[in-house]
C-alpha cells in the first residue's frame, strides 16, 4: 500500500500540473506493485512560506508515520517540502521512527536505502535555496514596481483598469442604464457608491438602490453591503498604490491598505481612479462616524438615524438592553419584543428626556475651563465636527504604530532571534534598519505637521447659550448634543405602578470622563407588585 502526496504552488510557471503528478505516481506504483490506498492534494499551497497550513501535508504524514500505510510517494522532493533539510529531515526522523518511508520519484530517491538521506538533504537544499531566489527576484521586481508606481498583479478593483504601462485608469465601461446617473460607466458607478456613502447612507441601502437600478455587481450577480464597502475601502478606487495586509504569522488576510514608502514614508499614486484620495478620505471618515462599538471596543453595526432623543443612550437595567421608543413612553427592548427581563423598566418619555436634559446643561454650565470632562466633551465635538481632520490624524498614528512594530521585530531578529549573523546580512539590517527610522521620522513629521483640530463648545458652556442651542435643535441633534457629554444612561424601575419616583435617583447617568460605570450592572430584580 501506498499514499500520494501531490502539490501546486499558486502561480509558478513550469509546475506540473496536479493531474500529472497524480498520472506519473500512479504508474510508478504500478511499477512497484503497490496499491495506492489514498491520494493527498495541496493546490495553490507554498511550500516555501514558514506559517501556510498544508492540510494535505499533514494527513499524509500524519497516515505514515501512525502506521497506516508503510510508503508515502511525491512526484518530486520539492513537491514534499521548499523549506530545506530543516523540515524535510524532521519528516525523515519522524517516518523512519514509525517504519515508514518516503519515495521522491523523479529524484529516485527512497529513505528507506542507506545512505540516501545526505542526498535527500543536497535536494532539499537546493529546492530551498531556488525558492528562495525566485522569492528575492520576486520581492525586488515588486520593490521596483511599488517605487515607480506601477500597478503589481492581478485584477484591479471596480471602476478601474491597469493601462499598458501598468498604471490605474477609470474604466469607461459602459454599464446598464442607471437612471440617477447619465451613461453610466463602472468608473461613475463606482464614484457614485463614494458619494452615496458620503451623503450618510448604509452600505446596504446603496447595494439596494443599485440593485432597483439594474446595475451587475463586480461578479455579475447582485450588489451587497460587503461588495460596496469593498469599493469604498480600495485604494486603488482613488488612484493610490494598495498593499496587501499580512497577519502575524506572515499570511495575508485578504484586505488591503493604502502602501507607504519605506524610504519617504510616504504613500504612492499609482494612478487615476473615480475619485481623488481626499475624496476616498470623506467616505471612510463618513462610515467610521456611523460605526458603533460594544464593550470590547469591536464594532457591532451600523448607526442609522434616530427618531428619539435617548434612542441608543437608555438602557434597562435587568436586561442591559437598551430602551425603545413606544407611543409616549421609553420601555425596555426585552419586553417590547416579547423577550424575557428579571427587572424591565420604562418611563414616559417627557419626563426622562427632561431629566437627562436638565442634568446635561448643569453639568456643562458648572464644570471650570481646566475639568478634565470638557476636554471630553471637546474631543467628542471635534469626531462628531471634523471626522476627516481625525481621519487624517488616525491614518498616519496608525502608520507610526505600525512602523514601530516593524522596528522592533527587525531589532529582535538581529539580537534576540540572530537572524542577522553574517557581514551581508548586518549590513542588509542596517539598510533596513534606517528606511525604518527614516519612515518613522518622516511619518511623525507629517503628523506634527497636521493642524490640531479645535473644538468650538463655547455656546454649550453658557446657560442662556446652551438652553437656546437645545430649544433649536431637532431630536436627532438633540442626541447629537446629549452624546457629546453622555455615554449611556440607565432608567430604574419605578417604585409602584402609576408612581414616577425620585428622578435623581431613578435615572444614572454615565458621563464621557467616567471611567467605571456609575450605576449597577443587571440590577436585582424589584419585588413583585399588586
Amino acid at each position: 500500500m501506498v499514499d500520494l502526496y501531490i502539490r501546486k504552488s499558486k502561480r509558478r510557471d513550469g509546475e506540473y500540473s496536479t493531474g500529472a503528478q497524480e498520472s506519473e505516481l500512479r504508474a510508478w506504483a504500478t511499477r512497484a506493485g503497490l496499491e495506492v490506498r489514498k491520494v493527498f492534494v495541496d493546490n495553490g499551497k507554498s511550500g516555501y512560506k514558514r506559517g501556510v497550513k498544508r492540510d494535505g501535508f499533514d494527513d499524509a504524514l500524519a497516515a505514515v508515520t501512525a502506521g497506516v500505510v508503510a510508503t508515502l510517494a511525491v512526484f518530486k522532493l520539492d513537491r514534499l517540502s521548499r523549506q530545506g533539510m530543516g523540515q524535510v529531515g524532521l519528516v525523515l526522523d519522524s517516518v523512519a521512527e514509525a517504519g515508514g518511508r518516503i519515495v521522491s520519484v523523479r529524484d529516485g530517491l527512497d529513505s528507506s536505502v542507506s545512505g540516501q538521506r545526505i542526498v535527500f538533504a543536497v535536494v532539499s537544499e537546493q529546492a530551498r535555496s531556488e525558492s528562495e531566489n525566485i522569492s528575492t527576484r520576486v520581492r525586488s521586481a515588486r520593490a521596483e514596481a511599488r517605487r515607480l508606481g506601477k500597478w503589481p498583479a492581478g485584477s484591479p478593483p471596480y471602476g478601474t483598469i491597469v493601462a499598458p504601462d501598468k498604471t490605474i485608469l477609470p474604466d469607461t465601461e459602459t454599464t446598464a442604464a442607471f437612471v440617477v446617473l447619465n451613461g453610466p460607466s463602472k468608473a461613475d458607478v463606482a464614484r457614485h457608491i463614494h458619494m452615496e456613502l458620503q451623503q450618510d447612507k448604509s452600505a446596504r441601502k446603496v447595494a439596494l438602490a443599485l440593485n432597483e437600478a439594474g446595475i451587475p455587481a463586480p461578479a455579475g450577480g447582485a450588489w451587497s453591503s460587503s461588495s460596496v464597502t469593498r469599493i469604498a475601502y480600495a485604494p486603488a478606487v482613488a488612484g493610490l498604490l494598495p498593499e496587501r495586509v499580512k497577519k502575524s504569522d506572515g499570511t495575508f488576510t485578504g484586505a488591503t491598505r493604502v502602501y507607504i514608502d519605506p524610504e519617504t514614508g510616504h504613500h504612492v499614486m499609482c494612478g487615476v481612479g473615480p475619485v481623488t484620495p481626499a475624496e476616498r478620505l470623506r467616505t471612510l471618515a463618513a462610515m467610521s462616524s456611523r460605526v458603533t462599538k460594544g464593550a470590547d471596543g469591536k464594532p457591532r453595526g451600523k448607526r442609522t438615524s434616530t427618531r428619539h432623543v435617548l434612542t441608543d443612550l437608555a438602557v434597562c437595567p435587568g436586561c442591559l438592553r437598551n430602551m425603545a421608543r413606544s407611543w409616549q413612553n421609553y420601555i425596555c427592548a426585552s419586553r417590547d419584543g416579547g423577550m424575557p427581563c428579571p427587572n424591565p423598566s420604562s418611563i414616559q418619555a417627557r419626563y426622562a428626556e427632561g431629566e437627562v436634559r436638565r442634568r446635561w446643561i448643569a453639568k456643562l454650565t458648572a464644570s471650570e475651563p481646566d475639568d478634565p470632562f470638557l476636554h471630553a466633551v471637546a474631543e467628542m465635538w471635534i469626531r462628531q465636527h471634523k471626522p476627516e481632520e481625525i481621519a487624517k490624524r488616525e491614518a498616519v498614528e496608525d502608520e507610526i504604530k505600525e512602523t514601530e512594530k516593524n522596528l522592533v521585530d527587525l531589532e529582535d531578529g538581529r539580537y534576540v532571534r540572530k537572524e542577522f549573523t553574517t557581514a551581508a546580512a548586518i549590513i542588509r539590517y542596517e539598510k533596513l534598519h534606517e528606511r525604518l527610522e527614516s519612515r518613522l521620522g518622516g511619518l511623525r513629521s507629517d503628523l506634527a505637521d497636521l493642524p490640531a483640530p479645535k473644538a468650538d463648545i463655547a455656546p454649550l458652556l453658557d446657560p442662556e447659550l446652551v438652553e437656546a442651542t437645545w430649544d433649536a435643535a431637532g431630536d436627532h441633534e438633540r442626541r447629537a448634543l446629549l452624546r457629546l457629554a453622555i455615554v449611556k444612561i440607565s432608567v430604574d424601575r419605578a417604585p409602584g405602578k402609576g408612581q414616577l419616583g425620585d428622578l435623581t435617583k431613578r435615572i444614572k447617568i454615565k458621563w464621557i470622563d467616567d471611567e467605571a460605570a456609575p450605576f449597577p450592572v443587571g440590577a436585582a430584580p424589584s419585588p413583585p407588585r399588586d
